[in-house]
């Protein structure tokens, strides 16, 4: 599945391009990324979310509400990545981020230098997205495996089919489903 990453410049009050927020607001998911390399970690922190509260942004942990009844807020599923998990004093740091944070997002323990903990996080990103793979396959031939179709979790099988087209929605009169997830 294609997805794309925007790495966006840090955000930091009174320095932060306008335009950031209007992205994060566009976004379908979040990964903010902590740098426990700095011991103003949790103040640092602190301002991220203080920004995209004045932006009318909440981060909400995965499985979280997608719609704010508060008019003008937008709802975007995230995680706290904590990066540099390989400095000196990063676990202290990590913990402290940890106690504030952990009750509101998912706070993963990260490493880029020395790739701990890399995989999960994608997994977890894919899975934050909230969408699955299905792969589709014509009668008399093998699966093709190359090019997923990708509907949000809780589609149907009418669902795949009007992506497909929406006259095979209309005209489908039954489907076989085969695999185990």
């Amino acid at each position: 599945v294609q997805i794309q990453l925007v790495d966006l410049p840090p955000i930091a009050p009174d320095m932060t391009e306008p335009w950031v927020h209007g992205i994060i607001r566009a976004a379908d998911a979040v990964l903010l990324v902590a740098d426990l390399g700095d011991d103003a970690v949790l103040e640092r922190t602190e301002e991220t979310f203080a920004y995209l509260d004045h932006a009318r942004v909440t981060l909400v942990p995965p499985g979280g509400p997608t719609a704010s009844p508060e008019i003008g807020r937008v709802l975007k599923r995230a995680l706290l990545g904590a990066n540099k998990a390989d400095v000196e004093g990063a676990d202290d740091r990590l913990g402290v981020l940890a106690e504030a944070y952990g009750a509101r997002l998912p706070v993963l323990r990260l490493s880029a230098r020395d790739g701990t903990e890399l995989e999960p996080l994608k997994r977890r990103l894919f899975e934050l997205l909230g969408v699955l793979r299905v792969y589709t396959k014509a009668p008399g031939k093998p699966p093709s495996l190359e090019t997923p179709v990708v509907l949000p979790i809780g589609s149907t099988v009418l669902d795949l089919a009007a992506s497909i087209h929406k006259d095979f929605a209309q005209q489908l009169k039954f489907a076989r489903i085969w695999g185990t997830g």
